[in-house]
């Protein structure tokens, strides 16, 4: 599967899942874990200010989209990771140096 036909599955997959708790935008790209082991990385971006996101949330989200995967026939492993705005400003402030 290209990128493209990536996103768009992982937008069908993902959106329901996520709408709710203010999903703005699915970034997907390839890569290798090593260069025999070619893998996907999918981020799902939030919206800044959308509320906590739960643990039982995500692994349900990336069960789902992984399936999608697996019915279409991507077989390369998917890497997924929520990022929040807020929390991603709140680990910059803390870094060492950023004031």
């Amino acid at each position: 599967m290209t990128e493209a036909e990536i996103k768009d599955l992982a937008e069908r997959v993902l959106r329901p899942e996520l709408e709710a708790f203010g999903l703005e935008e699915i970034v997907v790209h390839e890569d290798r874990d090593d260069p025999s082991d070619p893998v996907l990385f999918v981020d799902a971006l939030l919206k800044p200010g959308s509320p906590p996101l739960g643990g039982e949330i995500s692994a349900n989200a990336h069960r789902a989209l992984s399936r999608g995967l697996l019915q279409a026939g991507e077989r390369r492993f998917p890497y997924f990771r929520v990022r929040h705005p807020d929390e991603e400003a709140s680990e910059r402030d803390m870094s060492p140096g950023v004031h």
